[in-house]
């Protein structure tokens, strides 16, 4: 189970709830310009909550509990979400969210009652890169809660969403999820690095997807993060007795 990132100052959150038979809410919430919106994961405290966030404004969490309960369900077509013997499959994909400089905006999906989640792509429809996310198994509202931060210079953040998942009541109290793109802090490295330029964004994609090489030329007693040494002594190297330097060759060399 992922842990929470703490307290966030939010723009936006898009919540949406999937149901066992395909039905979808939506609930889209914006702050007032100006007007500070501070969330939470599920996982973070253990007051009631109506929803996947803790709203930490009492009259956030009115406006959720209220907006989000006149929420109309559709029912999602078959391109979108399918079931097959004991496994489900959602689709799912949002463009143009909004994004502010200095805040965050959230997406969060809401899987069914006792739904384990098998698989979890979140991507970037144009390079199909996929994001780094947070996944909490929410025990009061018997849900796992997958929660995607959105980011980006351009002001309008897409993604694309494909979960597949089981529905199985026994295993749902110690159930888990984890993989290489789950986070266990609520604000995601590299989404910072889409707040910069195009050009320095391939340069952080590039440093980071080299890992760690080192090239040495002389001594060293520890090399990269958090490498440390003790004890150590060097002695300096020797010259060959056949490494001869001629000094009054030198001037000749310089001048000619």
């Amino acid at each position: 189970m992922g842990c929470g990132g703490g307290t966030m100052d939010v723009a936006t959150v898009i919540i949406e709830q999937l149901e066992e038979n395909g039905d979808l809410r939506t609930f889209r919430m914006r702050a007032e310009s100006g007007e500070p919106m501070t969330v939470a994961f599920a996982d973070e405290y253990e007051d009631d909550r109506s929803g996947p966030f803790h709203f930490l404004d009492g009259g956030h969490e009115r406006e959720y509990r209220e907006g989000f309960a006149e929420c109309k369900a559709r029912k999602l077509g078959a391109t979108r979400f399918q079931r097959l013997h004991d496994r489900y499959a959602v689709r799912t994909s949002w463009v143009n969210i909004p994004t502010e400089r200095n805040r965050l905006s959230y997406y969060c999906l809401c899987l069914p009652a006792c739904a384990i989640p098998l698989s979890i792509d979140f991507s970037d429809p144009r390079s199909g890169r996929q994001y780094t996310k947070n996944v909490v198994r929410d025990d009061r509202r018997g849900r796992f809660v997958l929660y995607l931060e959105c980011r980006s210079s351009h002001g309008a953040f897409d993604f694309t969403l494909t979960v597949d998942f089981v529905i199985a009541p026994d295993r749902f109290p110690a159930a888990t999820y984890k993989d290489e793109t789950t986070s266990e802090y609520g604000v995601s490295v590299d989404a910072y690095e889409y707040l910069l330029p195009k050009a320095e964004q391939v340069v952080v994609q590039q440093f980071f997807g080299q890992g760690d090489k080192y090239v040495i030329n002389g001594q060293a007693g520890a090399v990269g993060p958090n490498a440390k040494a003790d004890g150590l002594s060097f002695g300096q190297p020797q010259l060959r007795s056949d490494a001869v330097i001629s000094l009054p060759g030198l001037p000749r060399e310089k001048s000619s």
